[in-house]
């Protein structure tokens, strides 16, 4: 008796996209077909998502969804997504664990067990809580399931779960970290890796097809000013460099003309663009950076780069890790503004100039998606590198919303 050939990773997702198609989308067009009053109500990004993410773990298989919060009128207009695969099924820990990347275990700690729809979730690592406080988080401003003091929390085996706009912090010297899930499924599966040569699992389509009418009735929360008034801008500035086309300077137009995204991002009382910064003792080319950002007691440098990456963004063998060539120039970018403001005499003329006090700034560096940084080794290779840090643009975002649940 022959044995099937084992598929590759392209064949596995694509045939889960077949299996989410026939059992999800469908469904849940058809359910909408079936009640013209869920066209109000049912959240956008599980109908039309931007990006698909799929996360394979030995128990579950996890769905998330990513894209607007409100369902556009056009819906029925079918448009491509991006489709995004890691398989952690070989990773210690929780699947859960695994997806936000969090570098603090607290293995020693109770894990709660989530189980349902979870809605509003709040998990935070012992250096996010005291991050939040710091910030003035305010844990009464909505409802909420607030969790400290645990290990991340676990879904139970053998169920099907659902996170819904649900925030996990963490922080380190740079800040506080947020990790936004807007909406999650985790559905379970049979997992066999008894064969040395492959694995196999098993998944219930009929399963998929009940989250979905599920899914199809559920309501996204949203706080109503984010709802009515920051909802459409953060949309635009999502649109705007999900575009390939849309160019830096495009980018940091719209950021200077809605300030409240780089302020509510990084706690910021003021920022300023594009100031050009002339060289006082050196005969050197003038320095442009993108923003700086006023915070209490302090003013760092924010530069912009795309979100599209050309290359990965770490090269070499094992242990022998370091940024791309593309990463690196930019990296080599930003020291010449620490360079600059190392002279004294330039930071004189910069706060003569333009009223902004600058001293031993830290550079943030925006570029790419969190998917282009999904290895634990970027992390060390900015560790090695003095007052600087690389955000992505899904982490810009994600610290924005975070701070519509505080007020």
């Amino acid at each position: 008796m022959n044995r099937p050939e084992p598929f590759t990773v392209n064949e596995v997702i694509l045939s889960l996209m077949k299996v989410l198609e026939d059992n999800y989308f469908k469904v849940i067009f058809d359910e909408i077909d079936r009640s013209p009053d869920l066209e109000s109500t049912t959240p956008g990004l599980i109908v039309n998502p931007d990006i698909i993410t799929i996360y394979m773990g030995k128990e579950h298989i996890v769905i998330e969804f990513s894209g607007s919060e409100v369902l556009r009128k056009d819906f029925k207009e079918r448009y491509g997504f991006e489709v995004r695969f890691f398989d952690f099924s070989l990773n210690d820990g929780s699947l859960l664990k695994n997806i936000l990347g969090f570098g603090k275990d607290y293995n020693n700690r109770f894990s709660p067990p989530i189980f349902g729809d979870v809605f509003d979730l709040v998990w935070a690592t012992d250096d996010g809580y005291e991050k939040l406080r710091e910030l003035r988080w305010n844990y009464f401003a909505q409802d909420m399931m607030l969790i400290m003091g645990s290990s991340i929390p676990t879904v139970v085996s053998g169920s099907a779960c659902s996170l819904i706009n649900s925030f996990f912090f963490d922080a380190n010297e740079t800040g506080l970290k947020t990790r936004h899930i807007k909406w999650m499924n985790f559905i379970p599966i049979i997992y066999d890796d008894a064969d040395s040569r492959h694995d196999t699992f098993k998944i219930n389509e009929g399963l998929i097809r009940k989250i979905a009418i599920e899914n199809a009735h559920t309501v996204y929360p949203l706080p109503e000013e984010y709802k009515n008034i920051h909802l459409p801008k953060i949309n635009r500035f999502i649109e705007l460099w999900g575009n390939e086309e849309t160019s830096e300077p495009q980018i940091t137009k719209f950021l200077e003309e809605n300030s409240f995204i780089l302020k509510m991002a990084f706690g910021a009382t003021d920022i300023y663009a594009e100031k050009e910064c002339i060289w006082q003792t050196e005969n050197k080319k003038s320095i442009r950076p993108d923003f700086f950002i006023k915070r209490p007691h302090r003013v760092d440098i924010v530069e912009f780069k795309l979100p599209t990456m050309k290359s990965s963004s770490i090269v070499g063998r094992e242990n022998r890790e370091s940024f791309s060539a593309q990463l690196n120039s930019y990296v080599a970018q930003t020291r010449t503004y620490a360079n600059y403001f190392n002279d004294p005499n330039n930071r004189i003329w910069v706060q003569e100039k333009y009223g902004i006090d600058v001293y031993k700034p830290r550079r943030i560096l925006i570029i790419g998606r969190r998917a282009n940084f999904d290895r634990e080794e970027w992390r060390e290779i900015v560790a090695d590198y003095n007052n600087f840090e690389v955000m992505t643009f899904d982490d810009l975002v994600d610290g924005v919303v975070a701070q519509f649940y505080h007020e």
